[in-house]
Parts: C-alpha cells; structure tokens; sequence
C-alpha cells in the first residue's frame, strides 16, 4: 500500500524552473504525484511512496542537490496526507469511462426518439404541420420530458 506525503517547499522555488526539475527527478525515480505553485510563495508536492521510507529521504535529498541554479530551497516539511494521488493516465482513463457512460445513454435516448420520430411520420404520411421545424423542436423536447418521467 503506498503512503502519500506532501512535501512543503519553501525559498526561492517558484519562476525558476523548479517545478518541472523535481517532476523529472520523480518520474525518475518512479515516485507517481503532483506538483504545484501555492500562492504563499511555496512549492507543494503530492507524491505517493510505495511503503519505502528511503525513497522519501532519497527524493528529498536529490531535490537539495539537483535544483535549478537560480532556485534557493530553504527548507523542506514533510508531512502525512490523507488520500491518494493517482496519476493522470490513471484520471484520463476514469473521465473516458465516465465520458463513454454518457454518450450510451444519450445516443441510446436519441435513437429512440429518432424511432418514435419515423413512427410518427409514417403514422401521418407528412401531414402538412410536420413540416413545420418549430413542430418538431416542441415534438422531441416534449418526449424527452416523457422519457425521463418514466424512468
């Protein structure tokens, strides 16, 4: 089970590069999180650690010696987060699924509305007020609001 640190970083950390030096040193050493600037002058890090307490101290130590010229780190917290960080494949993958979720039931509720479109037409044989498009925008709003209620 992996724990999630996050790690403050104070000093002269933000507008130097710093940000995307410690991504490269994470992916490096296969640490999964996020990093970002806070608006107190800090850098913060998410990062989730596979149980292994050197990796912590490793990838604090490489952040001291491996910083950008011009970033100055004063000090580093560390301190315990409550959650998980998961990375944004893992995100991407969970807004596809939700994203293909909708498009199923919608597509499945345009289908149906297109068959009861056709049903009606055919029922008609193109009654003269069916040519009307205002007719049919308040025709499918209308069965749209009928689908819904009977769900």
């Amino acid at each position: 089970m992996a724990t999630t640190y996050e790690l403050i970083i104070y000093g002269k950390v933000q507008h130097v590069g710093f940000r995307d030096r410690i991504e490269s040193i994470g992916k490096g050493l296969g640490i999964n999180g996020v990093i970002y600037n806070h608006k107190d002058g800090t850098v913060r890090i998410l990062a989730n650690f596979d149980d292994e307490e050197d990796k912590v101290s490793l990838f604090i130590e490489y952040i001291k010696r491996h910083k950008p010229e011009n970033a100055d780190v004063e000090k580093i917290e560390i301190e315990d987060y409550d959650g998980y960080v998961c990375s944004i494949d893992s995100y991407y993958k969970y807004l596809t699924a939700l994203q293909l979720e909708k498009i199923a039931t919608y597509g499945g509720l345009m289908l149906k509305l297109q068959k009861l479109t056709l049903e009606e037409l055919e029922k008609n044989k193109w009654k003269s007020k069916y040519k009307d498009r205002w007719y049919w925008r308040k025709t499918i709003k209308t069965w749209k609001i009928n689908y819904q209620k009977k769900k």
